[in-house]
């Protein structure tokens, strides 16, 4: 992980699960562990193509699959997830968070570009949790990518 970062009290910093530009780095202990093979491999991460109509523009995001991560040994250890994609292209870079009705356990996901819910989020058995995003966008559990 970058060093330098100006603002210790900020998401990026206190985040213990980091998605930058596609590549997934958990923290354990002092040490930033690259676990992006992974959470793919699992169907934590993966990524969606779909247009947002709001915005007028076809966005690529990084899918975040909660209920996956719930169960996944990279659950961040503070409940700080943060994400971030600055990858050139014409498209609007952006997270989504699917299959999120069940948290593990409080959850805040900071990110510097916009976030997406698809479907009930935190909606059983409800935990402390936070989206701290550029925009936020919640997609009803109906919408489909290819009909947007």
């Amino acid at each position: 992980m970058r060093a330098g970062l100006r603002n210790s009290d900020s998401f990026e910093h206190k985040a213990s699960l980091k998605i930058i530009n596609g590549q997934a780095f958990f923290k354990s202990g002092a040490t930033w562990i690259d676990v992006t093979a992974t959470l793919t491999s699992t169907g934590v991460l993966g990524s969606s193509t779909f247009y947002d109509g709001r915005e007028g523009k076809t966005v690529t995001a990084r899918e975040i699959d909660v209920s996956k991560l719930n169960t996944s040994a990279y659950w961040p250890t503070n409940g700080i997830l943060y994400t971030k994609d600055t990858q050139s292209g014409s498209n609007l870079k952006a997270t989504r968070l699917i299959n999120g009705s069940t948290l593990k356990a409080g959850f805040t996901v900071a990110s510097d570009n916009p976030v997406y819910t698809k479907g009930n989020y935190n909606s059983v058995n409800k935990k402390p949790a936070a989206v701290l995003a550029d925009a936020y966008t919640v997609l009803s559990g109906s919408w489909v990518d290819g009909n947007s």
